[in-house]
């Protein structure tokens, strides 16, 4: 040929139809093999012990190399999510709710994955990107525009953390007219929320790193945050945050005193999803969708229960 650019991209194509047929001829001549692995049992009762034990013997030779040829060959998965660090700037551990839906999905896609952690705003960035599919994303109308949605997965709630001498002071949206609230840079609150931002409340910006957000509450820097619950109670998300900064209080006639408390009223609840980039290969949010559906029925999923 006089291009070989044309000569390459034949090429490539001769070899995918090549594997396809050989693929798609192993998944036929493997359940031909267990219709004739069937028959030897039932109709060749007279057949001599040797040649039986034989031809068996084959067949299940020939099973398995089909179920190796047929395996999936597709590109690993990379998914993205958020990392949160603690106090000494080390990872908080993937929540257990959300480690079971990483196990899940790994063991049922059908395709090695690839799990990456990142600062929030950064895992959205590389999803933008076309860099893989980002875990733990609510949708608003912006995203549609950028983003192909799972099914949802799970249903997480906005919560309004304060110092507990200020709790009393907030029950409804009402009461964040203007205050300053802290924020995690590129997270979504809601659409209320979200519209209300800088018009109602004012918005202070910072990363996932639970010290720092803490620090900034503690010294007055904002009123109040907004955080995630995840799997945990209202209780549950309390101490934990107390505990991060309980170390570092001087006045040690106070180390048991409570900080921080979480207002009991629920502020948003959002859907959580996978996604892709909107222009990206439909074949795998098709995947992760039919995992999720399987995921569901699973008692274990069914059990979940989020308490307040």
């Amino acid at each position: 040929m006089r291009y070989p650019c044309c000569r390459i991209v034949i090429s490539k194509c001769m070899t995918f139809f090549k594997q396809q047929i050989v693929v798609e001829f192993f998944v036929y001549f493997k359940v031909i093999s267990r219709a004739l692995f069937q028959a030897i049992f039932y109709i060749g009762k007279d057949m001599p012990f040797k040649l039986k034990l034989l031809l068996i013997s084959l067949f299940i030779q020939a099973f398995g190399l089909c179920e190796i040829l047929a395996a999936p060959t597709g590109q690993p998965i990379t998914i993205l999510f958020s990392e949160e660090l603690n106090e000494k700037g080390e990872q908080v551990p993937i929540p257990a709710d959300t480690q079971k839906v990483f196990t899940y999905i790994e063991k049922h896609i059908g395709n090695s994955v690839v799990f990456k952690r990142y600062p929030w705003a950064r895992a959205l960035k590389m999803a933008e990107d076309g860099e893989g599919v980002i875990w733990g994303i609510s949708q608003n109308e912006e995203r549609l525009m950028k983003f192909r949605f799972s099914l949802p997965v799970f249903s997480d709630r906005v919560l309004l953390v304060t110092k507990c001498k200020d709790k009393a002071n907030y029950s409804s949206i009402s009461d964040l007219k203007g205050k300053v609230i802290g924020l995690v840079r590129g997270t979504i609150y809601g659409n209320e929320l979200d519209r209300m931002r800088n018009d109602f409340y004012y918005a202070d910006f910072d990363n996932n790193r639970i010290e720092s957000r803490l620090q900034k509450l503690m010294y007055a820097r904002v009123d109040a945050l907004f955080f995630y619950s995840g799997s945990l109670s209202n209780a549950e998300l309390e101490n934990n945050l107390n505990s991060v900064l309980i170390k570092q209080k001087t006045d040690q006639t106070n180390r048991e005193e409570k900080l921080f408390c979480v207002i009991d009223k629920d502020f948003a609840s959002l859907n959580v999803y996978f996604a892709t980039k909107l222009d990206a290969d439909n074949s795998v949010i098709n995947k992760i969708n039919e995992v999720i559906l399987k995921m569901k029925k699973e008692p274990w999923f069914m059990a979940r229960k989020v308490n307040k």
